[in-house]
């Protein structure tokens, strides 16, 4: 998820939540032998908008965040240890 501000079809999108998907998008581009576009897709949230004019779900971001945070987190050690591997099957150190 992230925060997107633009046009929307028959309104404004300022100050309301749009969800951008790409990761589905990069996996078949990925996929695709000879290569391929990944195409950016935006959906606006219908969540009616607050007293203050947007429909922005702090918490919801939060955790997205979050979610983000750790799964990069994650990422990053399984790379660290795979390098470690590679180094050390090379005749470097382990550790």
């Amino acid at each position: 998820m992230a925060w997107v501000t633009g046009t929307c079809p028959g309104r404004s999108c300022v100050g309301r939540h749009q969800d951008v998907s790409f990761e589905s998008s990069l996996q078949q581009a990925l996929a695709t032998p000879s290569g391929g576009t990944a195409q950016l897709a935006t959906t606006t949230d219908p969540s009616p908008p607050a007293t203050n004019g947007n429909n922005v779900d702090t918490g919801a971001q939060l955790v997205a965040a979050e979610q983000n945070t750790l799964q990069y987190q994650t990422t990053v050690e399984m790379l660290n240890a795979q390098f470690r591997l590679v180094q050390g099957a090379t005749g470097g150190s382990f550790t």
